[in-house]
């Protein structure tokens, strides 16, 4: 079930239309493991991983990298390699092969949970602790079921963003002061002077509060942000020059 799971959702993630990846062999070798230092030999073996050939880190080490991200659920849109430079996804054979049965269990709930959060007709369940919900067919319909995880029967209903907040509350989206997430339009505030990228408390997706521009991770929209706006700046500088240089020949014209 786990590996049908993962082979549906996960899975459908090509790799190859993302990235320039070329099957050969690690340019760099290691005889012990980058993470806990210990040696490579027949007791302590390394992790070569499938679509990048990184093979730094032993499968203990990799079991808990995996861990770690699945708790922290820096898992969307892909787990990525346990070298911190590479950017290159983990494949599925990669956590089938290292992975413990409860461990990949954990990474296909995450994983899910986190797809069907950003899903626009997702309901979730009424219960707090349940991390469950349902899919709801068109807004405004409503209908009781229950809910199949907890059992907790509840009036399921698809609701607009606007509809869930007060008359107060819409003022504030309206004046700006409070913004909706671009993916899930879970509402969010920003403090004066913060940066303007920040990670959705719902769906975790990371966006741009200025632009609304969304990406998988702080650093590449920070530079994507940082790209504009020397472009941005350069252009008016440019644009500046020529108008400055033009004024004196309108007005000798005119």
């Amino acid at each position: 079930m786990v590996t049908k799971i993962l082979g549906s959702a996960y899975g459908s993630t090509k790799v190859g239309d993302m990235f320039s990846i070329k099957k050969r062999k690690s340019t760099v070798e290691f005889d012990h493991c980058q993470v806990c230092f210990l040696d490579f030999d027949e007791d302590v073996f390394v992790v070569t991983m499938e679509n990048c050939t990184h093979a730094m880190i032993c499968t203990d080490c990799f079991e808990n990298y995996v861990k770690i991200k699945v708790r922290d659920k820096e898992i969307m849109p892909w787990l990525i390699c346990a070298d911190e430079k590479c950017k290159i996804p983990v494949s599925i054979p990669d956590l089938l092969n290292n992975i413990s049965t409860s461990h990949l269990v954990d990474f296909a709930h995450t994983y899910l949970q986190k797809t069907m959060v950003r899903a626009g007709n997702w309901v979730e369940c009424s219960k707090d602790e349940c991390d469950f919900g349902f899919l709801a067919q068109m807004p405004s319909s409503k209908r009781r079921k229950t809910c199949k995880a907890c059992g907790t029967k509840q009036v399921v209903r698809l609701e607009a963003a606007t509809d869930k907040l007060d008359d107060g509350f819409q003022k504030m989206v309206k004046e700006g002061v409070i913004r909706l997430c671009p993916t899930c339009k879970h509402p969010a505030m920003k403090d004066y002077g913060m940066c303007n990228i920040m990670e959705c408390g719902k769906c975790g997706v990371w966006w741009n509060w200025k632009t609304y521009a969304t990406g998988k991770s702080y650093s590449s929209l920070k530079n994507e942000l940082e790209c504009m706006e020397a472009f941005g700046s350069l252009v008016n500088f440019n644009i500046n020059s020529i108008c400055n240089s033009l004024i004196p020949q309108l007005l000798r014209i005119y």
